[in-house]
């Protein structure tokens, strides 16, 4: 649990290896074309919170909210652009706004 750090301009690929359930934040990107990959190595629903930040190419604007399901290798790729993170890929996350 806590929050996901990222340095300026630092692409970053993160594993989740919390044995239950993280509630994980996530600030905007710092600069642009950064990229960040996030996977989880355990089977539990794990939450990232960034209000307002994930942009899925869906219509309703930028979400809040991404939810892995249950399973080791879920995953989710971002680039940071213009101050939020465009989704570019995703296995067994689901992208909601809150």
């Amino acid at each position: 649990d806590g929050a996901i750090t990222v340095a300026d301009g630092v692409s970053r690929t993160l594993v989740i290896t919390k044995g239950s359930a993280a509630a994980l934040t996530l600030a905007a990107p710092g600069a642009d074309y950064q990229r960040l990959t996030i996977v989880s190595s355990t089977a539990f629903a794990h939450v990232i919170t960034a209000t307002n930040l994930l942009d899925d190419g869906v219509t309703g604007g930028a979400k809040d909210t991404a939810t892995f399901a249950a399973f080791a290798g879920a995953s989710i790729e971002l680039l940071g652009y213009d101050g939020t993170w465009h989704v570019i890929g995703k296995n067994a996350v689901t992208i909601a706004a809150v």
